[in-house]
């Protein structure tokens, strides 16, 4: 599918660190439960756990990791 392919190659392409935690903050926001999850670690190779914690521990300083 056309959606998966670009995220994985987004993926590639954008290794940084707000990349990564836009990524799941995205899946969570669209889809609260875990199939979205579970979706974006397959990129991630990460748990739900994980991602859930990531989430919820970077929301923070977010703004200070991102340069536009």
């Amino acid at each position: 599918m056309p959606l998966r392919s670009l995220l994985l190659t987004q993926y590639r392409r954008s290794m940084s660190f707000t990349f990564r935690v836009s990524i799941y903050r995205v899946a969570i926001k669209v889809n609260s439960d875990s199939q979205a999850i579970v979706f974006m670690a397959s990129y991630g190779g990460i748990s739900n756990f994980f991602a859930r914690n990531v989430y919820l521990t970077t929301r923070k300083y977010d703004t200070e990791t991102s340069v536009s």
